[in-house]
């Protein structure tokens, strides 16, 4: 009796730690890119690399945001972000469709103060190039809304 019940415990654990595992790494991958944004600054002009994409809520729950790697087009991940999904303060409901972005770098007007603008100009478009590689997002998670 004692072998039948560790077997079934033995397999009721590692049945119970496989199906959370494999509900965790579900993911989708999704079309995304860096643009440029310049943003007016109490010291002039601020470069944003703003990351976005279009996304749909296909979870049965307000997403305020989602958690999202960054993949170049060869699928190599090249870092992670969160990126929010309000819409003037309201979260992306169950079933619709809005975009998510998130700022995931900022050059700032002082730096061109302090290096000059041929080597602002250097810094923002090498930023740019790197950024440009991101072309998909693989989404790994969301923030629920209350």
């Amino acid at each position: 009796m004692k072998i039948k019940s560790a077997a079934f415990c033995a397999a009721l654990t590692a049945t119970l730690m496989v199906s959370p595992l494999n509900a965790a790494f579900s993911s989708e991958v999704l079309p995304c890119a860096v643009r440029l944004v310049f943003k007016e600054a109490s010291q002039g002009t601020d470069v944003v690399y703003l990351l976005s994409m279009q996304y749909k809520n296909r979870t049965a729950r307000p997403i305020s945001a989602v958690s999202t790697l960054l993949m170049s087009g060869t699928s190599n991940v090249v870092g992670n972000a969160q990126a929010d999904c309000t819409y003037d303060g309201e979260p992306l409901n169950a079933g619709d469709t809005g975009e998510c972005s998130w700022p995931i770098q900022v050059v700032g007007a002082k730096l061109m103060s302090s290096y000059g603008s041929a080597a602002w100009t250097d810094i923002v478009n090498d930023q740019l190039e790197k950024f440009q590689t991101i072309v998909q997002c693989d989404i790994v998670g969301h923030r629920y809304s209350n």
